[in-house]
Order: structure tokens, then C-alpha cells, then sequence
């Protein structure tokens, strides 16, 4: 029996805390969008696993498990200096290592073991009215930075030189010229070759300005792509990627019928046949499966120009949650939404039930996520009287929500549970007095050992 206490004393010691298992972990974003944390469903072992490295003016955007919670991606904006986009997909493992870049690969410090060349890039500025002119930022495919400059307009022109550009072999390297969240893309771009330069031109047009990005992502169930909304074609465009890209791969877009779809937020079904998308109309499902016409259907209306925040799926594909905001009925100008609820969908009754009671009251529910066992939902949660939001859990039918992790977005749920790095304990140390060491004087006075044998077993094993 005293071995026995001994055992558990110690398992105290080199881990702190015993937790019973609460379902697996759960991911989020705290408020100021530079980190991400991991917590226990019941609020234990809350602890960050990785830091934005750039925050001056950078941010996550939104996060996502894969299936088996061996990855988390990302979409992040800390990597907007040696980007095409003004933000990508990562992934990232749960312990906060092997960050790995998934649109616009390599990462910016891979840049580094490649041959390097020379492009000398001509920005020419077509647009015609003033507001068009200003600071500049051009950036060239493997190049290891961004370069800051300004432009005039109606016909002004720059030209800037990028050194230790990336040679990615034989392929075309495209040029993109940012200004605030306009982008112009030149896909074309060049082929760089090492130890020579290569020059080209780009036109700045009013009409192909976009703000290209990858934001809210969903990985498909068999971890082999991440899906996500690419915004750079004046609309918000489903997209797809593979989760282990080759260097430079481009994404594709997720189609039905030869058709674009567009959307605000995604969720790949549990088969991953169906992705279900949020848009200002309405929720939509497609079947990326099926290229019959009726692949797409619009499966929750919505008439008054409220805002879906967030769709995700039932474990066993029968419906799925969503937020909704609520307002004004036909308000124009638009005025600000007084509330946001989570709903659940059933495709066998085509029935919406309300899951969440904020009416007018000025409390928002949104971003909802389904556990893994589907007995409950983690969401982000802003009360009237808070400054941000926070997450909460609830089941699935709905009922009080509990407080889970103070001020944060984006909750994600994974089956797996995350161990957290434990902290070597020196246990030959006492300069701290017994009275910091309770558990070790207990698991001394039970096994009657000597602190000296402690401490050389503690420093064999």
C-alpha cells in the first residue's frame, strides 16, 4: 500500500495535477489573436502551445483540428512579409512544433537553403484618381522580404530590385504589389533564375484589385486537405489544398456542376462527401461527390441580411449547428445586430430547432463546434456587459452555457487528449523548506528512504 502512495505522490510531483478524463482538448484563439491555447473541457490545464512571432499589426484568424488531433492548421497573417497573401494556412503539431506552411510554401526560413537570383520588378499605376497613390508594397514569389515603397497614380511608375530571391526551379514565380488590402497578382510572374536577374513589369488596374487571403479553414476527415475560404476574386471562394503540399502548390477550388462556390465559413461533413458554407443568404450544402445539377442546395433561407457565424457538423451527418445574428427586419441603412443564437438543423425533419435563448438582449453565441461525441457544443460567447468574447460549453439540446476559458474565439473540440509538457522537479532541492514540499515529506516519511537515495534515483532515472 505505501508503494502505491509513493507511486501517486510522485506522479503529483513530476506532473503537477491528476484530471479525470474530460473529453478530449479543446483549441482556441484568446482574445487579442496572438496565441494558441489548449484547455481541458472543464476549464483545467489551460496553457499556450504557440505565440505569434510577428503581432505588430498581425493576427490568427481562425484554427481547426484534423481528425485525429495529431494536427492543428491555421490561418495567420504573421507571414505577411514574404507572402503572396495577406494571410496563410500553417499547420502546427498540438505541442506547438514543426509549424509548416501550407499555401505560398516554403515558410519564410526555408527560403533560405535555395539557390538565390535577382528580379528587378516595374510597378506601373494605371488607376486615375488620387486616393490610389501611396505607400507600395511589392513582393516577388521566394523572395526573403517584402519591399516598401510609394506610387503616384495615372500612369506613375516604380521600379524595385529584390535580391536573394529564392530559385524554385523551373517554374514561374508570381509577383504581387499590396496597397492596405488591395493586392494586384500577377500569376505569370517570372522564372527566376540563380545568379542572374531577371526583370518584368506589373500594371496596378482599378478593376483587378483584391485582397487576397486564405481565412476559415476545415480539414477534410482523412487529413489529406484543408479547406478554406480564399478571398481574392471579389468573392469569397471555397478552396482546397493539400495538407502536405509540394513546394509552391497551388489550392484548387471546391466545385459542384463546373460551378464556383462561394461562402464566409466552411465545414467538411464527418464522411467528408458534403461541405456544408455559410452565406449572407443563407446556409448551403454541396455534395462534391455528385456533378448533377441539384449538388447544391440552399438549405437554411435567410431574407433580412443577418450574418451566419460559423456551420458545423453532426457526428453522424444527420444535420448540423449554426450561428445566426438577429437585428432589424429590412433595415436600411443596416443598423447593429442585437443578438446572436446557435441553431441545430435535422436533414430528416428539415426542421430548425433554437439552442441558444439571446433575443434583443445584446448577448452573442457564435462559432459553434460539435465534441467529438456530439453531446455538446463549445462556442464563443459575449455578454451585453463584456468587452469580449469568452468559451462556453452546453449540450446539444441546448441549456446554460459553462464558462470554459476567459476571453477567446474560434473553439475547436478534438477527441484526443493533449498531454501537457511536463516541468522537471529537482527533487534533491529542499532550499525551499518542507513547507513547499508537502508531497515529497509525505512519500519520505511513508517509505522511510533517505532524501540522499531519493535524489540519486531521482538522477539515474
Amino acid at each position: 500500500m505505501f508503494k502505491r502512495i509513493i507511486l501517486v505522490v510522485l506522479t503529483l510531483l513530476s506532473f503537477g495535477s491528476v484530471s479525470a478524463d474530460t473529453g478530449g482538448t479543446i483549441a482556441y484563439i484568446p482574445t487579442n489573436g496572438d496565441e494558441i491555447r489548449l484547455v481541458n473541457p472543464d476549464g483545467s490545464d489551460n496553457r499556450a502551445i504557440w505565440s505569434n512571432p510577428n503581432p505588430d499589426g498581425t493576427t490568427i484568424n481562425d484554427i481547426g483540428w484534423n481528425a485525429d488531433g495529431s494536427r492543428l492548421a491555421l490561418s495567420s497573417s504573421h507571414e505577411i512579409d514574404c507572402s503572396l497573401y495577406n494571410s496563410d494556412i500553417f499547420s502546427i503539431s498540438p505541442q506547438g512544433s514543426n509549424l509548416q506552411r501550407i499555401t505560398n510554401n516554403p515558410a519564410c526560413a526555408a527560403l533560405a537553403s535555395y539557390p538565390k537570383g535577382s528580379v528587378e520588378v516595374t510597378f506601373r499605376n494605371s488607376t486615375l484618381h488620387p486616393i490610389d497613390a501611396g505607400i507600395l508594397i511589392g513582393y516577388v514569389q521566394g523572395a526573403s522580404a517584402s519591399v516598401h515603397t510609394s506610387i503616384g497614380f495615372g500612369g506613375s511608375s516604380v521600379t524595385l530590385l529584390f535580391n536573394d530571391v529564392a530559385d524554385m526551379g523551373d517554374r514561374l514565380q508570381p509577383i504581387v504589389a499590396k496597397r492596405g488590402l488591395e493586392n494586384w497578382l500577377d500569376i505569370a510572374g517570372v522564372n527566376v533564375i540563380a545568379g542572374q536577374t531577371v526583370q518584368t513589369t506589373i500594371t496596378l488596374d482599378a478593376r483587378n484589385a483584391r485582397n487576397y487571403s486564405a481565412g476559415e479553414l476545415s480539414w477534410h476527415p482523412n487529413g489529406s486537405e484543408i479547406g478554406f475560404v480564399f478571398d481574392g476574386s471579389g468573392n469569397q471562394l471555397l478552396s482546397q489544398i493539400s495538407a502536405d503540399p509540394a513546394i509552391a502548390e497551388a489550392e484548387t477550388f471546391i466545385t459542384a456542376n463546373g460551378n464556383l462556390q462561394s461562402g464566409a465559413t466552411l465545414a467538411w461533413s464527418p464522411t467528408g462527401r458534403y461541405i456544408a458554407y455559410t452565406r449572407i443568404d443563407g446556409i448551403y450544402v454541396v455534395d462534391t461527390a455528385n456533378p448533377a445539377a441539384d449538388a447544391v442546395r440552399h438549405v437554411i433561407y435567410d431574407q433580412f441580411d443577418n450574418y451566419f457565424i460559423g456551420v458545423d457538423w453532426l457526428p453522424d451527418e444527420s444535420g448540423f449547428v449554426f450561428a445566426f445574428t438577429q437585428g432589424p427586419e429590412f433595415d436600411f441603412p443596416p443598423q447593429p445586430r442585437t443578438a446572436a443564437n446557435i441553431f441545430q438543423y435535422k436533414f430528416s425533419t428539415q426542421q430548425v430547432t433554437q439552442l441558444t435563448q439571446h433575443n434583443g438582449d445584446g448577448n452573442f453565441a457564435v462559432d459553434p463546434k460539435v465534441s467529438p461525441d456530439g453531446s455538446e457544443i463549445v462556442y464563443s460567447f459575449q455578454s451585453s456587459n463584456a468587452q469580449f468574447f469568452s468559451i462556453y460549453r452546453m449540450p446539444i439540446g441546448g441549456g446554460a452555457g459553462t464558462l470554459v476559458a476567459q476571453g477567446g474565439f474560434s473553439p475547436v473540440w478534438t477527441a484526443a487528449s493533449i498531454p501537457n509538457t511536463p516541468t522537471a522537479v529537482q527533487l534533491s532541492s529542499f532550499s525551499l523548506g518542507l513547507a513547499n514540499h508537502w508531497l515529497l515529506a509525505i512519500a519520505l516519511f511513508l517509505s522511510g528512504v533517505t532524501a540522499h537515495a531519493l535524489s540519486r534515483t531521482k538522477t539515474g532515472g
